[in-house]
């Protein structure tokens, strides 16, 4: 692993635990996460996205976070996958904390940002809005 990655990864790890110190302070918040490992894409898969998803989602819960997990999605289950996640955030009401991790090929395009399903064919920028997320 990247030596940028692991020191993120600690950061995020030091931060979660910082968070889960005012947990017993705020017991009323409703914590919410997202976190998705998407590896399997077909050009040129990615070797440690799902376990770096993993350790990310167990850091979350030991921080009192209810943890929606999930890997390897295609585009039609990422989009359900977000649209549950934001129903979710919304039905937990105005006080909740909503944390969303993402390891896996992202891009950008004129100033907007996109994650990309495993199934993501893309050949050209106009694809993009279309396929990714």
């Amino acid at each position: 692993m990247p030596r940028f990655l692991k020191t993120f990864l600690g950061l995020l790890a030091i931060f979660v635990i910082v968070c889960a110190a005012r947990a017993d302070a705020a017991p009323s918040e409703k914590r919410l996460a997202l976190v998705v490992g998407n590896a399997s894409y077909k050009a040129k898969p990615l070797t440690t996205a799902v376990n770096d998803a993993a350790l990310i989602a167990q850091t979350l819960r030991a921080a009192g976070f209810d943890v929606m997990g999930a890997r390897d999605l295609d585009e039609e289950l990422l989009r359900q996958t977000f649209r549950d996640f934001v129903d979710a955030v919304r039905s937990a009401g105005p006080g909740a904390v909503a944390a969303v991790y993402f390891a896996g090929y992202g891009l950008q395009l004129e100033g907007e940002n996109y994650l990309l399903p495993i199934d993501a064919d893309i050949s050209d920028a106009s694809d993009v809005p279309l396929r990714a997320v």
